[in-house]
């Protein structure tokens, strides 16, 4: 999947030549969102420890959706204070992906946990784990 979206992107690139004028809409995305929201539903539903900092990012993306509905697609401008909430978002992501680590660091493990690093013995039985992203990237303990 990564493969595809880095390639449709890369044909984007090289072959747009912007005839479509100023616009906020990024057509070359909309191949990308249904793979894309895929990958997130899966990643929401095995590591649900992970939806505090969506949720970060999911309400400044929903601000900043409703600056651009308010103002249309076509603009010849930068879209209204979007550096200073793209800015905010960084921020509470950080704030949140802080404390969620003190939380987990502050954890006591149980007695059935194991106590030393080993690999996520789930990824093996996920085939779509298998191909090339692992939950290493999303921050897996082992």
């Amino acid at each position: 999947m990564l493969a595809w979206c880095g390639t449709t992107w890369l044909l984007y690139s090289v072959l747009s030549n912007n005839m479509g004028g100023c616009c906020c809409s990024v057509r070359w995305f909309v191949p990308f969102l249904s793979p894309g929201f895929w990958w997130l539903a899966i990643v929401l539903r095995d590591r649900p420890e992970r939806r505090p900092e969506f949720l970060a990012f999911a309400i400044f993306g929903a601000i900043l959706a409703a600056i651009m509905w308010w103002k249309g697609p076509f603009t010849t401008r930068m879209v209204p204070m979007m550096w200073p909430i793209v800015g905010a978002a960084l921020l509470a992501w950080g704030i949140v992906h802080v404390r969620a680590g003190r939380r987990a660091g502050s954890r006591r493990p149980s007695e059935n946990e194991d106590r030393i690093n080993i690999p996520d013995r789930e990824a093996s039985s996920k085939p779509y784990l298998r191909g090339g992203i692992s939950s290493a990237a999303f921050g897996s303990k082992g």
